[in-house]
This record gives C-alpha cells, structure tokens and sequence, in this order.
C-alpha cells in the first residue's frame, strides 16, 4: 500500500470529539473541528478528563505534501504553530476563526 493510500484510509477512518484546528490544516480541510457539546443530568455526576497534545511553536503547519495535487489544491498556506496560537489568543476561537488568517 503507497504511503498516501494509507494516509487517505487512515484520515477516512477517524472519528473525534475535537479534531484540533491544525490537523484540520494537516488533512486540507478533511478533517473538521466539531462543535463541543456535553449533556448532563441532575442524577448522574461527569468527569472529564481534558488532555492537549501540541506540536513544538516553531513546527511548521501546513497541508500533507501527498494530499495536494492539481485537482486538490491546498486551501491553507504554511504557518508556525506559535502563530496560530497568536491568532487563536485573539479571535478565541478553536475551530474556524483561530485558522480564518491561513486560508489561502
């Protein structure tokens, strides 16, 4: 299997309560960042367990090279990590507002 056949299978297989924005750029818009929601009840107690795993801020973000051709062009330009979290500080927003300065 070529690496951007698994890449496509992998990418089609995920599912996720919150996709982070820049994996959204990583896929090229494949995968979105789904409105949290939560649904709680006056009987039962909810635990969440809240974990955020991040790139280095100097980390380049952008679409994977294998997912941009001539009939699927990029819809992000590159950009460090540490300058979408600039822009998320600003906008407060996680999902699309934080990438809205990224969009080509």
């Amino acid at each position: 299997m070529a690496l951007v056949d698994w890449i496509v299978e992998v990418m089609e297989s995920i599912t996720s309560d919150s996709t982070p924005s820049p994996l959204s750029v990583i896929s090229n818009g494949k995968l979105i960042s789904p409105e949290h929601r939560a649904i709680t009840n006056s009987t039962n107690h909810r635990t969440s367990i809240v974990y955020s795993i991040n790139p280095k801020p100097e980390s380049i973000i952008e679409p994977a090279k294998v997912l941009i051709n001539e009939s699927n062009r990029a819809l992000y330009r590159a950009f460090m990590f540490k300058d979408f979290l600039k822009s998320y500080e600003v906008k407060k927003d996680y999902n699309e507002g934080a990438l809205e300065d990224f969009k080509i």
